[in-house]
């Protein structure tokens, strides 16, 4: 089953995919991957309620699954609910330390809170560790640019950043 269900949604066949990650998930209720494939399917197919249930099933089966935390976050993220979004990425954070990606997302949810402080010192280390993030100096450029608090504006850091990130995407 769990190879038709791959070769499914690979094949973006994604009703025919979340049929068979719905079985799979049925005879196998204690597999963190089932839930965390089947939650990936229905993200795709805009289930995102269902698919967050299946991706709090799996971080109960198996707490340290960094992806289903990203996912998660992700999710909480689109839905406005930073809190539990934030929560999530300084899981991820814990497992994955200097992983660019989850301290930009977390830069995303402070700015979202209007936590303008830890959103600088976020983007700044996903910087530190990958010095080619297109998005952490985009994201970087923006706030330095726009934040409602004058103490963190400062246009030529932020034209810098907006350079830089204008590099690495042409």
């Amino acid at each position: 089953r769990f190879a038709f269900a791959l070769e499914y949604r690979d094949a973006g066949l994604w009703p025919l995919a979340a049929t068979q990650f719905r079985e799979i998930v049925r005879l196998w209720p204690d597999s963190e991957k089932a839930h965390y494939d089947y939650a990936a399917v229905l993200m795709h197919q805009g289930w995102h309620r269902l698919a967050q249930d299946h991706l709090k099933t799996a971080l109960r089966i198996k707490p340290g699954f960094l992806n289903a935390h990203m996912d998660i976050a992700g999710l909480f993220l689109n839905q406005k609910n930073y809190s539990s979004a934030l929560e999530h990425y300084q899981r991820a954070l814990e497992l994955a330390p200097n992983d660019p990606q989850i301290l930009n997302n977390m830069g995303v949810v402070h700015v979202a809170m209007q936590q303008y402080e830890p959103a600088l010192t976020s983007y700044a280390k996903a910087i530190e560790l990958n010095a080619d993030d297109a998005k952490a100096h985009a994201n970087l450029a923006w706030l330095l640019a726009t934040c409602p608090e004058d103490d963190y504006r400062d246009s030529d850091k932020a034209l810098t950043h907006a350079r830089r990130a204008c590099e690495l995407t042409s």
